[in-house]
């Protein structure tokens, strides 16, 4: 639950359902199973290697990563809170859920206020229009004038997630959601795919890194 002194926000994310996100990890999976010349091992025993992942805990835990990542690259803190997921992906995605303070969502609401230019409209006008425009097969429950949503203390997650989309846009690394490679390396990814292995699966691994060296030799 939010504190007096923090709101909670939806993260722009594109989710894990053939996204930028789940190709990370699909080539970070690859990384690990692929010998020195960047063939996969016999296919028994990739097929053995991804079944002994927890994919529910390394979605969390790159969730995690993710948000690290977010709110350095805003220059802000944000706390993880949750990570929710779809029972199906026909119209929703997974969603990652975190705390901001109120003085660093001030911070935010301040930049996604700038204008682009002398001509253009603020930020925040043209993600919240963007966002929360009715149209045929969906229905806005929020009204596409930021202006009327009264006061910032009291905007929910949705609100608050137009405005770290809107300051994402007015950042110097506005394309990062095209690009979360060039933030969380394969190598991070890694990383957390053996932090959610099993230990049949870490063994599976440990012999990946002994045919390695084996081909080495």
């Amino acid at each position: 639950m939010p504190t007096p002194t923090h709101l909670s926000c939806r993260l722009p994310f594109g989710g894990f359902y053939y996204s930028h996100h789940s190709g990370l990890i699909d080539y970070a999976e690859q990384c690990l199973y692929q010998d020195t010349n960047g063939d996969a091992f016999s296919g028994s025993l990739v097929d053995s290697f991804l079944g002994e992942i927890d994919y529910s805990a390394l979605h969390e835990a790159y969730a995690g990563q993710y948000t690290v990542e977010l709110a350095d690259l805003l220059g802000i803190q944000l706390t993880f809170e949750t990570l929710t997921s779809p029972r199906e992906y026909n119209f929703q995605t997974d969603r990652i859920f975190a705390l901001i303070s109120r003085a660093d969502f001030a911070k935010l609401l301040r930049v996604a206020l700038t204008r682009p230019s002398p001509d253009s409209p603020r930020y925040l006008t043209t993600t919240a229009r963007d966002l929360f425009t009715s149209r045929d097969g969906f229905i806005s429950f929020y009204s596409p004038d930021w202006r009327v949503w009264g006061k910032p203390s009291t905007w929910d997650h949705n609100q608050t997630y137009a405005v770290l989309c809107a300051a994402l846009a007015a950042s110097d690394e506005p394309d990062y959601l095209d690009h979360p490679h060039d933030y969380i390396g394969s190598d991070i990814v890694e990383e957390l795919i053996c932090h959610s292995l099993s230990a049949k699966g870490k063994r599976i691994l440990r012999a990946f890194d002994y045919l390695r060296r084996r081909q080495e030799r």
